[in-house]
């Protein structure tokens, strides 16, 4: 059985920061008093919002976050930005410490807007991340978070349909066992399932042995959906595409038992969400189990 481990979500700090009022009409006096106590007050202020915001950048003098926010050129997913915290957290559970002091070699499915990959690459320099879209606009976005946090550990993003055979990926994707993981968040149930056949048959193909799938999405388990935002959700979701809809942890199972991959934990994280976490088994492991269930 796979292990559960529940994530709860951390406090949200809120700060107002007031602009200084402005000197003019003071006694000599009565400035340098200001003009020190403003000092002081400003470096308290930064100290506070680099506690309270990690994106904080003094070279920019405002949060990085709040720059990002209001760019023309960078996409904001709501969701994204809720999510990417507790998503982090288990992924410094998940992933393995890297032997021979190289780098993790993760991809990522379905990037979006490249909200993700640049929140986990700041805090997880030991992974070298391969981001990927299938949507030019997205690819943009990504590029553009690269660009503006400076991400080294980061490769520019690549255009993937999860649906073609693996070999017809960009190099150097078409290398058989050549990742450490694949990160897919947020993709399974807004996509027809062929889309979900897709990813784990290329997950089979790119993971080393021991390489990890992980997912995170709402999930139903074992038939049963909840709670009933989940399930008016996913009404809502094939109302809009009959071939969309919440999948099922079961299902997923047995998807990935085809190709060599088998449910190795399961997480419980905020707003109903799971992060599902495939492991690679070795062949003859593999051919063991499936002669077991025949």
């Amino acid at each position: 059985m796979p292990k559960e481990v529940r994530i709860s979500p951390g406090p949200k700090p809120r700060i107002q920061i007031f602009r200084p009022l402005p000197i003019c009409g003071m006694t000599k006096g009565a400035r340098a008093i200001f003009q020190l106590v403003s000092t002081v007050n400003a470096s308290f202020i930064t100290y506070l919002r680099k506690t309270i915001f990690p994106d904080y950048n003094p070279a920019i003098g405002k949060n990085s976050s709040e720059t990002v926010m209001s760019s023309p050129v960078l996409q904001r997913a709501p969701a994204a930005e809720r999510n990417k915290a507790p998503i982090l957290e288990t992924l410094k559970t998940i992933l393995p410490v890297p032997s021979n002091n190289e780098k993790l070699q993760i991809l990522e499915i379905a990037s979006g807007t490249g909200q993700h990959i640049a929140h986990f690459a700041q805090s997880l320099p030991q992974v070298e991340w391969q981001p990927s879209e299938v949507s030019s606009t997205s690819l943009r976005s990504i590029e553009q978070y690269i660009a503006f946090y400076n991400l080294k550990n980061v490769k520019p993003p690549l255009m993937i349909d999860i649906v073609k055979p693996t070999g017809e990926w960009p190099s150097p994707l078409n290398s058989p066992q050549s990742l450490d993981a694949i990160l897919c968040t947020n993709m399974i149930h807004i996509t027809p399932w062929t889309c979900t056949e897709g990813l784990f048959s290329s997950a089979n193909y790119l993971l080393k042995p021991g390489g990890l799938l992980i997912t995170y999405g709402p999930y139903s388990v074992n038939g049963v959906l909840t709670p009933e935002s989940n399930v008016n959700f996913d009404a809502g979701l094939r109302q809009q595409n009959p071939l969309w809809g919440i999948r099922d942890v079961k299902d997923l199972e047995q998807l990935g038992a085809q190709q060599k991959l088998e449910l190795h934990q399961r997480f419980d994280l905020p707003a109903n969400n799971k992060i599902l976490v495939f492991r690679k088994v070795l062949y003859i492991h593999w051919l063991r189990e499936t002669m077991c269930t025949v």
